[in-house]
């Protein structure tokens, strides 16, 4: 072999081993690390979370958004900032892999996890608009608009962490979009880019 050809192959050697293919089940496992770490700091932000000033006058049916709800609630689009950081390190891990099983990865992991979340999230949205979302609501009960509430919330926290990685707001919507089912929530785009971007942007 010519040294020429050699050294070819030490380089095709070495990129392959910086951007070695992992497979599904390891890629699953560092999307669902990466979703306990934003859980925990998450949780622990819960306490900075104080009630509205527009608690008494909010109501979401004449023109508030999700966005609206979040940044009008004093802690918890900070809290939502600190979290962000968890799922932004996923991206980051494994931005070298195939964007399809990083799809499916994220799906099973932020299923796996979304009941936890849901929780978190619930909580927060109760502390800060206790009229709109009386403790009497269940998150879990999708009947309730808390349900779909939380899970915008938590879409866009999962959005906010691609962003945090270096994607742009509109590709790291289409690939959260198709790991998650959006649509049935009836959330538009705009909406979440929108509420993404306030919590990437959100000092920690």
């Amino acid at each position: 072999m010519k040294k020429t050809e050699l050294k070819q192959l030490i380089k095709e050697e070495i990129q392959k081993a910086l951007k070695k293919e992992k497979s599904e089940t390891e890629i699953t496992s560092d999307a669902e690390k990466a979703l306990k770490t934003s859980l925990s700091t998450l949780k622990s932000g819960l306490s900075q979370v104080k009630i509205s000033p527009k608690n008494k006058e909010v109501n979401e049916a004449i023109g508030w958004t999700i966005y609206n709800l979040v940044v009008g609630a004093p802690g918890l689009l900070g809290m939502l900032g600190k979290a962000v950081d968890g799922v932004s390190n996923f991206f980051v891990l494994d931005k070298n892999q195939d964007g399809t099983v990083i799809g499916r990865a994220l799906n099973k992991a932020s299923h796996k996890l979304e009941h936890a979340y849901l929780d978190i999230i619930g909580s927060a949205l109760q502390k800060a608009y206790p009229n709109l979302y009386p403790e009497s609501m269940d998150v879990h009960n999708e009947n309730f608009p808390l349900h779909d509430a939380a899970r915008k919330v938590y879409i866009g926290l999962l959005v906010a962490g691609g962003i945090g990685a270096g994607f742009s707001a509109a590709n790291a919507h289409n690939l959260i979009h198709k790991a998650v089912e959006v649509g049935e929530i009836g959330m538009k785009a705009g909406e979440i880019k929108n509420l993404a971007q306030a919590i990437a942007q959100s000092p920690a």
